[in-house]
């Protein structure tokens, strides 16, 4: 799988030691058993730091003997301006 070198750089700085401002981490927003035949729930997890934010939004699904996914969106802002 090829990474855009954004994102790598991305994944980087969010891995330095920036001070966090605020996190939150929901460990449930919604979750249903699917009337006992498997499971699914959203877990959304916020950064925000000086310079940018991130949120991490999991929803998981799981449907007994049939199937198991998981689906991840990922938002990244920076607070920085952009000198071309």
């Amino acid at each position: 799988m090829l990474i855009p070198k954004t994102v790598h750089t991305t994944f980087l700085f969010l891995n330095s030691h920036v001070p966090i401002r605020f996190y939150l981490c929901r460990d449930t927003v919604y979750e249903d058993e699917l009337h006992d035949n498997g499971s699914s729930n959203l877990v959304v997890r916020i950064r925000v730091m000086p310079t940018c934010f991130f949120i991490l939004a999991r929803f998981t699904l799981r449907v007994d003997n049939v199937l198991f996914r998981i689906h991840d969106t990922r938002i990244y802002h920076s607070f920085l301006p952009i000198h071309h």
